[in-house]
């Protein structure tokens, strides 16, 4: 007997090839077998038959292995998904797509799109309990083809491909789960229209966001939950810079929203700033704390604090802050601070303005600067 023996003798796959390793206890599945081979014309998409046979294996190993768990045979199996095309996968099946868009036939779009959701529920949830699944991509894997390997826990893939969802060239949702499963693996980087909004709104949705800073002479990646903010406004507002005019300093807050403003205060400490609201208007949000998060032990209490624990300075000045390196994140699920309002703090020289209830707290968090109430 060979180490490496067909899973499933009793069914002759026309797009699959599938095989067991006893030895690793691995269940392999390779997509557009055979057919890839001998037709030129093929393009290796999710096709219904595809589709079909692929939910006839995933439903017979996941059979296999819950009768090998009750029974307390063998440690952890892999599944991995893989091809014997060219590419992985290259998602929807568009020449059907358009034969049933002239036809109006709304009903079998809709078994399709069924059928594709269905399929990656069972490669995600029903064969998660009893194994682990990999998708091994090789070749450029687009919108279903991506949300395939999306769908497994393990995701290895050969450089320099393709990855990607096409319909969002069109304005269109990628939808068949491939959002939630990216959603799981990238937490979502917050976007320039985001920091275009109203400073003050701005301000408070930034309680909860994760601020993160890839320092770049040694690679770390420090992390923090941002609980303390203050909004300024624009040149009426007599706190803000930009109230004094445009100046070197202040020429990246009437840029455009989602740049770092940072400055030096009383000559000792950098303040980290974020660019907000209408280009050329000139507003922005102080980060004043956060609260150090994945195991940090830093100080984030108060603005020059913040800065100098993610070791931010003036060389960071007007950096894009939808970039790679620093960056922030929006709040993860279930995370709602309890938003209170204060006035700013260290503003007394800004008359009418000294009072204007512009900083945002999380109330429920210890790492906050000052008091409350003030």
């Amino acid at each position: 007997m060979t180490a490496v023996e067909v899973l499933h003798r009793d069914q002759d796959f026309r797009l699959l090839r599938t095989q067991e390793d006893p030895a690793d206890n691995a269940y392999w599945c390779f997509m557009h077998a055979q057919r890839f081979q001998r037709d030129m014309g093929y393009r290796a998409c999710f096709s219904v038959p595809l589709m079909k046979e692929m939910r006839e294996f995933l439903k017979r190993t996941a059979d296999h292995l819950t009768m090998r768990a009750a029974n307390s045979d063998g440690g952890l199996a892999h599944v991995i998904v893989a091809s014997d095309a060219n590419v992985y996968n290259l998602g929807g099946d568009l020449d059907l797509f358009c034969r049933l868009i002239r036809e109006r036939n709304r009903e079998h779009l809709l078994a399709y799109a069924r059928l594709c959701v269905e399929g990656v529920h069972e490669l995600h949830a029903a064969l998660n309990r009893n194994a682990h699944t990999v998708a091994l991509v090789q070749g450029d894997a687009l919108g279903g083809g991506l949300e395939l390997a999306l769908s497994c826990q393990t995701v290895v893939a050969e450089s320099g491909i393709g990855m990607g969802f096409p319909e969002v060239l069109f304005d269109l949702f990628p939808g068949m789960g491939a959002y939630s499963f990216l959603c799981q693996r990238v937490s979502p980087r917050l976007a320039r229209p985001f920091y275009s909004r109203p400073t003050v709104a701005v301000a408070r949705d930034l309680l909860g966001a994760r601020l993160v800073h890839v320092t770049p002479h040694d690679g770390v990646r420090h992390a923090g939950r941002i609980v303390e903010t203050e909004a300024y406004v624009g040149a009426h507002d007599l706190a803000c810079h930009a109230a004094k005019g445009r100046t070197a300093r202040t020429e990246v807050m009437f840029g455009h929203a989602g740049h770092a403003y940072v400055y030096l205060c009383y000559g000792i400490h950098d303040m980290l700033n974020i660019v907000s609201g209408e280009h050329g208007v000139a507003q922005a949000v102080l980060v004043r704390a956060a609260e150090p998060l994945d195991g940090w032990e830093a100080n984030l209490s108060g603005p020059g604090n913040l800065a100098k624990g993610f070791e931010i300075t003036r060389r960071d000045n007007a950096a894009d802050l939808t970039g790679g390196r620093l960056f922030l994140l929006e709040r993860q699920g279930g995370d709602q601070p309890r938003v209170m309002r204060t006035r700013r703090v260290g503003v007394d020289y800004a008359k009418e303005w000294k009072d204007a209830p512009l900083r945002f707290i999380d109330a429920d968090s210890p790492f906050i600067s000052r008091p409350k109430h003030r």
